[in-house]
């Protein structure tokens, strides 16, 4: 087998083995969510070259986002200690919410009941 990285393969973008298989690791850069081509060809010891075999690889996100919720007073500042002023306007803040596959694309808001 033969190691490589992402960011090698794509800077070189054509490889050359005596190896059957290829590793691709993603230390650092990623494949993005969504499909992606890779192709094959191989020569023998006459130098013939096959015509090339060609694997789309689909890339899924399947990891949940992380909802972050801040709450913050009518002025913005941060309120730490969950506490309000009666009848005082609010601020709910989920900016710092993360999608490690992609996007935040959608935010719910609701009262929980007690």
């Amino acid at each position: 087998m033969t190691d490589i990285t992402l960011e090698k393969l794509l800077e070189t973008e054509k490889v050359e083995t005596t190896d059957s298989q290829l590793v691709i690791q993603m230390p650092d850069q990623k494949l993005a969510v969504g499909q992606h081509k890779f192709s094959l060809s191989v020569a023998d010891d006459s130098g013939n070259i096959s015509k090339d075999a060609i694997v789309t690889v689909i890339v899924v996100d399947t990891a949940a986002p992380t909802a972050v919720l801040d709450l913050r007073d009518a002025q913005g500042r941060s309120v730490a200690d969950g506490r309000i002023e009666f009848g005082s306007g609010f601020i709910l803040d989920g900016k710092r919410s993360v999608d490690i596959g992609g996007t935040i694309a959608k935010f719910t808001w609701e009262v929980v009941p007690q």
